[in-house]
């Protein structure tokens, strides 16, 4: 028995259709990475890091910063516009989960948001708070930000 012609043309463009998408190669992302920002401590201030003439600086409250609690989180680019600012959090010495929020721009030029950081029960959690600033050239400038909370029962 021959399947009919209105089986196999859909198909056929189907196949077709899977094949052109799998051979289609996605252009990756650059990624630029900033400074560390060293001898900061994110608990008493605002942390700066520079990539050639960008500087990027991260601001979080309260202070100091708590675990499991509301956090208001505030960054300033300098030096681009941005097309799109995140917070990524990372525990460092533990896994703590996907933390990642994008922060909006507001009229004075800075990018704002909330988040949290997740209760851990070492005795001081580690953290890596990375902004990702995506630039208007398609590339993303990363620039890290340590943290350390102590456990506080």
């Amino acid at each position: 028995m021959k399947a009919p012609l209105t089986l196999i043309l859909p198909a056929a463009a189907l196949i077709i259709a899977i094949a052109l998408w799998w051979t289609q190669q996605t252009p990756s992302q650059q990624i630029i990475s900033a400074e560390l920002a060293k001898d900061c401590q994110l608990h008493q201030q605002a942390c700066s890091s520079n990539h050639q003439n960008i500087t990027l600086t991260l601001a979080i409250t309260p202070k100091p910063i708590p675990i499991a609690k509301q956090l208001e989180v505030i960054a300033y680019v300098n030096g681009t516009s941005p097309v799109k600012v995140q917070l990524d959090i990372n525990g460092s010495n533990m896994y703590m989960g996907y933390n990642r929020i994008t922060l909006k721009q507001q009229s004075d030029g800075s990018w704002t948001g909330k988040s949290l950081l997740a209760f851990c029960t070492t005795e001081a959690m580690q953290w890596q708070l990375t902004l990702l600033i995506d630039l208007p050239d398609g590339s993303q400038l990363q620039a890290p930000f340590p943290l350390t909370t102590p456990y506080k029962p």
